[in-house]
């Protein structure tokens, strides 16, 4: 299975890109704020992280499958 990271996973371009790629077959990690509304991510099974992409030490915790 394919793995992807999708930074922004809570915006309405990420949380669409997200749906479709968990339809699809891919293995979903999607970035969020500690402050965003996840609800509608959380329904599409993709793994959430949170960090933000201003801060590189908590992008890169992330895409790795920290935070």
């Amino acid at each position: 299975m394919e793995k992807v990271f999708v930074p922004g996973g809570t915006g309405l371009f990420g949380g669409h890109l997200v749906e479709q790629m968990v339809k699809r077959g891919y293995q979903v990690r999607a970035l969020a704020r500690k402050t965003s509304n996840t609800r509608h991510l959380e329904t599409t099974g993709a793994e959430i992280v949170y960090g933000d992409i201003e801060d590189y030490n908590s992008l890169v915790a992330a895409a790795r499958g920290g935070m």
